[in-house]
C-alpha cells in the first residue's frame, strides 16, 4: 500500500499534458507507424530474416509509458513485438 501512494504522489506531480505534447505523441507516433511499415516492406523482400509481429495500432501503449516513467530511474521490458521502443527511448 505504501508504494501505491508513493507512485499516486509521482503521477500526480507529472507533467502537465499540455497542446506541446500531444504533438509530440502524435508525431512519435507518426513515425513509428511508418517504421514499422517500412520494416514491412523490407520482409516482404526477404531482407529481414525470421519471423515479425507488427507494432502497427499500438503505438499509443508506448506514447502514453514513456511520458509516465523516469528512464533515469524506471526500467521497462518489452516483448517479441515492439521494435519502437528503442528508437522512442
Amino acid at each position: 500500500m505504501l508504494f501505491l501512494l508513493f507512485r499516486l504522489k509521482e503521477i500526480i506531480t507529472m507533467q502537465k499534458i499540455t497542446k506541446e505534447v500531444y504533438l509530440k505523441w502524435y508525431e512519435d507516433m507518426l513515425f513509428w507507424r511508418k517504421f514499422e511499415d517500412k520494416l514491412a516492406a523490407v520482409y516482404i523482400q526477404q531482407k529481414v530474416r525470421g519471423f515479425l509481429h507488427l507494432y502497427n495500432g499500438q503505438e499509443a501503449v508506448l506514447a502514453g509509458a514513456l511520458h509516465a516513467i523516469d528512464l533515469t530511474k524506471d526500467k521497462m521490458i518489452t516483448a517479441y513485438r515492439n521494435h519502437v521502443q528503442p528508437i522512442g527511448m
